[in-house]
């Protein structure tokens, strides 16, 4: 899977959109929303094309620190077809 950054923007800069491809095919891209390097977060939404089932996807995902290593935090909300998961 290769994840290019498009429009050759900075990864680290809210509104950049990387996008995930498998073998050549786009099948995802994300939408960098916010990021705090310091506190090891970054939230983004995903974009079309989306190989999920879902019509819309946001999440946040942070990397909590501890005396056995790290803990990753993924929390997501999403839109079903029918309806809204969180």
């Amino acid at each position: 899977m290769t994840t290019p950054i498009e429009d050759d923007a900075d990864p680290e800069v809210p509104g950049a959109v990387r996008a995930f491809a498998i073998d050549g095919k786009v099948v995802a891209r994300e939408h960098l929303l916010d990021r705090d390097a310091d506190a090891r977060w970054y939230r983004c939404i995903l974009l079309d094309p989306m190989v999920l089932p879902v019509g819309v996807y946001g999440a946040t995902l942070a990397v909590h620190p501890h005396a056995d290593g790290a803990e990753v935090r993924w929390p997501a909300a999403y839109q079903g077809p029918d309806e809204v998961v969180l």
